[in-house]
């Protein structure tokens, strides 16, 4: 799950890995579980948050499993 480590660490993850998501202009899911229930999810290893923004072996957050960047769209 991700882990951020104060308020600063988590916008910046949002800067760069959210904002360009299709996900992120009407409400991530993914992102409101995160803030709602991280502290509580923090040591259940069978958490979905777990799978929904998983960690590389150092503990460093890793890109988003429901990320689905925007397109521009042809005319």
């Amino acid at each position: 799950m991700a882990y951020f480590s104060n308020g600063t660490e988590g916008m910046g993850y949002e800067q760069e890995v959210c904002t360009d998501c299709v996900h992120h202009d009407g409400g991530c899911a993914v992102w409101l579980a995160h803030f709602l229930h991280n502290y509580k999810e923090c040591n259940n290893k069978a958490s979905i948050l777990r799978i929904l923004i998983p960690q590389d072996e150092q503990g460093g957050n890793l890109e988003c499993a429901m990320r689905w960047p925007k397109r521009e769209v042809e005319p």
